[in-house]
């Protein structure tokens, strides 16, 4: 699934690269086998968050930018509700809070 076509210029926030972002979202898993929670970029740049072995992943790169980036993870439970936010700055300080 695409957020935007590149080649329309519909919504060209999805057309740059991953460079400055915030995030909050809210999850429940039945399990805690693999589950992607959200998901934007590629193989240079990008940001991912996703459940995996009881733990919730947090995970931040900017090739572009020269930051290999940076994973980090806080254990989570199954049929619980959970809110994850985070902060990433690849530009100026190369940091990612959540």
């Amino acid at each position: 699934m695409y957020l935007d076509d590149p080649s329309t210029d519909a919504n060209p926030t999805f057309d740059n690269e991953v460079d400055v972002r915030t995030g909050s979202f809210w999850f429940r898993s039945n399990n805690l086998g693999t589950q992607i929670i959200y998901e934007e970029g590629g193989g240079v740049n990008g940001i991912n968050v996703y459940v995996r072995d009881s733990y919730v992943w947090i995970g931040a790169y900017s090739e572009s930018y020269n930051w290999e980036g940076i994973w980090l993870n806080t254990p989570t439970g199954a049929n619980e509700w959970h809110h994850v936010a985070y902060v990433f700055d690849s530009v100026l300080s190369k940091t990612l809070k959540f």
